[in-house]
């Protein structure tokens, strides 16, 4: 009856710069693992809704393959360099829209209509992007 909300704290396992290794070198080392550090969900026969909210990657997105959706976001206080968000460009077909490396936050509503809004938000409160699914 109910959409799945899963929070988990996703640590990107291996994806640290090693010592003696500069964090520009690191950014090119762990580009797209992240997929692999990531734990696996098992898809089932279920239509109805997942939702996923992960952080801690200091950049955020909204991603989507099937009825499985994912906010990840970060941070308002330590968002990902510039010179490091220009080298590591993260393109995936699963996010919806952009990736967004300034500082966002995310918020989930629920509203009384069965509508939930997944929105990734910026430091001022506008909405950097967002999806709706119904209940």
């Amino acid at each position: 009856m109910f959409t799945q909300i899963i929070i988990e704290n996703i640590e990107e396992k291996g994806l640290k710069a090693s010592k003696g290794e500069s964090k520009k070198e690191a950014a090119k080392k762990t580009e797209g693992k992240v997929e692999e550090a990531a734990p696996k969900i098992e898809k089932k026969e279920s239509k109805k809704p997942v939702i996923l909210v992960s952080g801690d990657r200091h950049k955020g997105a909204i991603y989507k393959q099937d009825n499985l959706y994912e906010l990840t976001t970060s941070s308002l206080n330590k968002p990902l360099p510039v010179w490091l968000a220009t080298i590591w460009k993260e393109t995936y077909p699963l996010i919806l829209g952009t990736m967004h490396y300034n500082m966002n936050y995310g918020v989930i509503r629920i509203e009384s209509s069965g509508v939930i809004s997944v929105e990734l938000k910026g430091k001022e409160g506008e909405i950097l992007q967002k999806a709706s699914l119904k209940i």
